[in-house]
């Protein structure tokens, strides 16, 4: 399907006033990397937090977001 095709090769790097339980209920948690376009207005200049922003979600999703999809996507350890 066209939506499994797009989730493993597209990620969304939402900006802190996005809905992020909507990006998650549409594309997955495993699409969203965490990035900041600091010092642009619509950066943060610490990228953390972007934590306060994800409430709806657990410890380990949020660690995912944050830092676990970004390292699967650069062949690190998550």
């Amino acid at each position: 399907m066209p939506s499994e095709v797009f989730k493993r090769h597209f990620k969304i790097v939402p900006f802190h006033e996005d809905d992020f339980s909507r990006i998650a209920e549409a594309a997955g948690v495993d699409t969203i990397v965490n990035g900041s376009d600091y010092p642009h207005p619509e950066g943060l200049k610490w990228p953390v937090e972007m934590v306060a922003e994800m409430g709806d979600f657990g410890d380990a999703e949020i660690r995912q977001m944050m830092r676990g999809n970004a390292a699967a996507m650069l062949g690190l350890r998550g």
